[in-house]
């Protein structure tokens, strides 16, 4: 697990640098390959509105930072970066896209600007690379099921923890 998230941050500070113009400080094969791979998607990003920033939402009563919100072929888009051990299958990639749906609706709630589509990039580490692009009204209801059963989770594991 730390190998992978290793892996993935490392991944992850290559494309923001390279999205801003910087100079890469990474040099360990393994992320270098993976950023390779993703290049050619990454290349299809302009128009950046947010890289790696915190976002929040008072009517989902969440938070969380986002990779990136930019344009992706020419939609402006949730933008999530992914490493991984070999191909994904797309019905793996369900709570990606539950997560990038709740970014957009906080972008939409602090921003008042609409997102239609969010994006998942994936590099494996068996050569696999791949763009799954969706439509986030698609997960809008599973967002709202899935932060009503946090919720309800929560509160049955603190019931009787919380003197008043």
């Amino acid at each position: 697990m730390a190998r992978a998230a290793r892996r993935g941050t490392a991944t992850h500070n290559l494309i923001e640098q390279y999205l801003k113009g910087e100079t890469p400080s990474e040099r360990s094969v393994l992320p270098l390959g993976l950023f390779k791979l993703l290049k050619p998607y990454v290349d299809q990003i302009n128009n950046i509105h947010l890289l790696e920033s915190i976002m929040y939402s008072h009517k989902l009563t969440v938070a969380g930072q986002v990779d990136c919100i930019a344009q992706y072929r020419e939609k402006l888009s949730v933008i999530d970066f992914k490493t991984a051990n070999k191909e994904r299958v797309d019905s793996w990639n369900e709570n990606y896209y539950i997560q990038c749906t709740a970014y957009a609706i906080m972008y939409e709630e602090l921003f008042g600007t609409p997102i239609e589509q969010i994006v998942i990039l994936q590099a494996g580490e068996d050569g696999s690379c791949k763009a799954f692009v969706k439509n986030k009204a698609d997960y809008e209801e599973k967002l709202g099921d899935a932060i009503k059963g946090f919720y309800k989770y929560y509160e049955e594991k603190t019931k009787g923890t919380i003197k008043s």
